[in-house]
C-alpha cells in the first residue's frame, strides 16, 4: 500500500510541476507579445444577453417624458433591496428582478389588480432589470406595463429626487 501512495504522490507532483511550467510559458509568451492580453479587463464583460424566450415586451418611456406626479401609477423598483434602500422614487415598491426566479405569484396577482396601464417599472442599467422585469410582468398577464428607459440613472439625470429607507410595511 505504501508503494501505491508514493507512486500517486509522484504522479501528483509531476502534474503540478507540468502545470506550473505551462503557466510560466504562457505568461512569458504573453509578456513578449506586442499586444499581450491585459491582466485586468478594461471594462466589465457583457455577460447578460436579452432572453429570446420573452415574447411580450413592455413599452419603454423616457424619464424626461414622465409626468411630475406619479401617484396614479404603481411604481416598481426592479433593483436589489440594497439598492432600493440607498435611494428609490418616493412611493416606489421594491420587487427585485432575478434572472432565474419569477416574481412571487401573490405579487403578480396584486399587480394585475392595479389594472391596465398602471405599472411603471425602473431598474438598473447593468442588466436592464427594469426592462426585463416589465417584460416578465407583461408575460404574466399585467396589461400596459411600461419601463423607464435608462433606469434609475436616467431618472436622476432627469431631475427626479430619490428617498432613502425601507419600504413601508403593508
Amino acid at each position: 500500500m505504501d508503494r501505491v501512495v508514493k507512486r500517486a504522490l509522484g504522479i501528483l507532483l509531476r502534474s503540478v510541476i507540468l502545470a506550473g511550467v505551462a503557466c510560466a510559458v504562457g505568461l512569458g509568451v504573453n509578456l513578449l507579445r506586442p499586444e499581450g492580453l491585459p491582466w485586468v479587463a478594461a471594462k466589465p464583460y457583457d455577460i447578460y444577453k436579452p432572453c429570446p424566450m420573452m415574447t411580450l415586451e413592455a413599452k419603454p418611456v423616457a424619464a424626461g417624458q414622465l409626468c411630475s406626479d406619479l401617484t396614479e401609477l404603481l411604481v416598481i423598483d426592479a433593483r436589489s433591496r440594497e439598492d432600493y434602500v440607498t435611494g428609490h422614487l418616493p412611493g416606489a415598491r421594491s420587487l427585485p428582478y432575478h434572472p432565474i426566479k419569477s416574481p412571487p405569484a401573490g405579487a403578480i396577482a396584486e399587480l394585475k389588480a392595479a389594472g391596465p396601464n398602471k405599472l411603471l417599472v425602473y431598474g438598473d442599467t447593468a442588466i436592464d432589470s427594469g426592462r426585463l422585469l416589465a417584460a416578465e410582468l407583461s408575460e404574466a398577464g399585467c396589461l400596459g406595463v411600461r419601463y423607464v428607459s435608462g433606469g434609475v440613472k436616467a431618472l436622476v439625470e432627469a431631475g427626479r429626487q430619490l428617498e432613502l429607507g425601507e419600504e413601508p410595511a403593508p
